[in-house]
């Protein structure tokens, strides 16, 4: 035994010695980049593992490593108004491939840096096809409104579910609960031209109201003009999903009162102008982006009348074709854009939250609402009313997430994913710095736009 423990003794007298081997890198490295977001600015690295932001800092080493040479980098938008599910002029030509038009589209979302998008309405089933596409931006939804027959839901989107009372309305309350949303749409919409479609009001806006805060689903209030903005904010809404077409000092003094958020939407009246200023659909961005099938669209005069008439079919049902068909003169259409962002103008002013959002592309009757370049514009719109571009940029980002309540996107930060724009151009001066785009990272995977559109 004695033997034996000397034996032991001299054996490991000398520890052994084992070269450490590190483990190899891992991960993408945007190294050397100016990174902006509501949080200021500073230049470091950013180190991506397994689609999260895993660390922040200088000289920091990754599987791969891209060089940015002091490029800005800032989070990926958020629209916070889309409709992912339907198509600018989908219901007037039955000639197109809309499943392949709708994955373009889509992809178009993330070639121009648009990484979350909410889904103000869909129906299920169509949005689970969105949800199986290969590339997408991250796709947000609110449950389908409670509508009343003859409502403006039923109206615009046929075999609409409709409540007639207050235990249907609690029906679709718990069927709706139970999807995976963020949020519940109610519709506070009277009529576009005159008062055409009833509302939920009286005991069936109070079961609304308490069904949905029993269940823990925030109100996100489609509302349209500043009278329906204050019938909203009886409703207690956590959110309204437009502003008022046209300026309300009242309304604006009551939203900035509150803290309810309310989303810009502002492409609506300004995408309309796409009909008579046909130079916007030869502007790259629109180029490269959209489709051809849908720019060719726009500017086809048998599509823009049969357009007008189905548009005023839900608004005005009683106006003859003849009248409706005839063309909107750009005068008209420049003075209702000019109210409208003058609206969101006093809003700002008042005091109101404001989130970015499109609205893209309204709806499937509408040609000019086009999904990606949509998004871009109403950051340009939000500076056109006065915001600067980094207020912009927070109305898409850290604004939003606040509004939809997300804490793992909108920040440059550790933890967060990796979802980022590296830019061309310096979007603390213009928003039009969206327009031109280096990288655009998705989960983790960087790729040029035009990677992304061909992906």
């Amino acid at each position: 035994m004695l033997l034996l423990s000397l034996f032991i003794a001299e054996t490991f007298e000398e520890p052994l010695s084992e070269e450490v081997v590190e483990p190899p890198p891992v991960g993408l490295v945007l190294a050397g980049g100016l990174l902006v977001d509501s949080e200021g600015e500073r230049t470091a690295d950013v180190l991506i593992v397994d689609g999260l932001i895993h660390a922040i800092g200088q000289d920091l080493d990754g599987a791969e490593v891209l060089e940015l040479d002091g490029a800005i980098v800032t989070p990926g938008l958020i629209d916070s108004h889309v409709h992912t599910t339907l198509m600018p002029g989908e219901w007037l030509n039955h000639e197109q491939d809309w499943d392949a038009l709708r994955a373009a589209s889509m992809r178009a979302y993330v070639a121009a840096g648009v990484t979350t998008v909410l889904d103000a309405v869909a129906y299920p089933e169509s949005l689970d096809e969105v949800l199986a596409l290969e590339v997408r931006p991250e796709v947000l939804a609110l449950g389908m409104p409670a509508a009343l027959p003859g409502s403006y839901a039923p109206a615009v989107l046929p075999n609409w579910p409709t409540v007639t009372d207050v235990a249907s309305l609690n029906a679709h309350l718990d069927r709706e609960a139970a999807r995976d949303i963020v949020g519940l749409k109610v519709l506070q919409e009277h009529g576009m031209v005159r008062d055409t479609w009833p509302v939920l009001d009286g005991e069936m806006a109070e079961a609304l109201v308490v069904g949905a805060k029993e269940r823990g689903l925030p109100l996100y209030v489609h509302a349209m003009s500043g009278d329906e903005a204050l019938e909203a904010l009886e409703l207690n809404p956590h959110a309204l999903m437009h502003t008022p077409l046209k300026p309300s000092i009242e309304a604006a003094t009551a939203l900035g009162a509150s803290d309810v958020w309310v989303v810009t939407t502002m492409d609506i009246t300004d995408s309309a102008l796409i009909e008579v200023e046909p130079a916007r659909v030869e502007e790259a961005l629109f180029q490269l982006l959209v489709p051809e099938a849908l720019r060719l669209a726009t500017q086809d005069p048998e599509l823009q009348r049969a357009s007008r008439i189905a548009m005023g079919d839900v608004a005005l049902p009683a106006a003859p074709h003849w009248l409706t068909k005839r063309p909107v003169g750009p005068k008209i259409l420049g003075k209702v854009a000019a109210s409208h962002q003058e609206s969101v103008r006093l809003l700002r002013e008042s005091g109101v939250k404001l989130v970015m959002g499109s609205d893209a592309p309204g709806w499937p009757v509408i040609l000019n609402g086009v999904h990606g370049y949509s998004s871009i514009r109403e950051m340009e719109l939000l500076e056109a009313i006065g915001m600067t571009p980094l207020e912009a940029l927070d109305a898409a980002t850290s604004r939003a997430t606040e509004m939809l309540g997300l804490q793992d996107r909108g920040r440059i930060e550790v933890g967060a994913r990796a979802d980022l724009v590296v830019h061309r151009q310096d979007p603390r001066t213009s928003t039009s710095a969206w327009r031109e785009l280096s990288l655009v990272v998705l989960g983790g995977e960087a790729r040029t736009p035009a990677e992304w559109l061909a992906h």
